[in-house]
């Protein structure tokens, strides 16, 4: 992939926000991936699929939860902050060192309610599995398998930061 100037700068500022805090010194970081889409059904799919091809060049990470939660993450900003409107765009950004793999995404979407991150909240999964509700457990999901997650809004651009934990060498 051909770096325009201005992602040359954002690759720049990644590296060293990731090199700051979030990797233990000295460690190579592999090359960080970026890709932007529509915030549909159909472009989320693709970049699911991208992303699963890119996480093989990353033998420690969890391959599993990065796929839950980004899903997850995804399917959030498609049906509740962009809403299928047709401006609507994603950005997945994500780096991995031997210890984690840090995410950024970022979209043009409506803002989180009360621009802070829905709380951990357990569905109650009791009852007949049939009674089980549809939805209600990506948060859960998210909350559970990330290490970190912050969310801030600025300037029209919601930005989620997550990390998930790469499995250890005793696993």
């Amino acid at each position: 992939m051909r770096m325009c100037p201005t992602w040359a700068v954002v690759m720049l500022s990644l590296a060293q926000v990731v090199s700051r805090h979030f990797l233990p010194d000295p460690v190579m970081i592999h090359e960080p991936f970026r890709t932007r889409f529509a915030a549909d059904e159909t472009a989320v799919r693709r970049a699911l699929a991208l992303l699963l091809v890119e996480l093989r060049n990353h033998p420690n990470c969890d391959r599993g939860a990065c796929e839950i939660v980004v899903a997850e993450v995804l399917n959030n900003i498609v049906e509740h902050a962009c809403n299928g409107g047709e401006d609507g765009w994603i950005e997945l950004c994500f780096a991995a060192n031997e210890t984690a793999t840090l995410f950024t995404v970022s979209d043009n979407g409506v803002p989180m309610p009360d621009l802070r991150l829905p709380p951990l909240k357990n569905p109650i999964i009791d009852g007949a599995v049939g009674d089980l509700p549809e939805g209600g457990f990506g948060w859960a999901l998210i909350h559970t398998l990330t290490q970190t997650l912050t969310y801030k809004r600025t300037a029209g651009v919601n930005t989620l930061t997550f990390e998930i934990a790469a499995y250890s060498m005793s696993e």
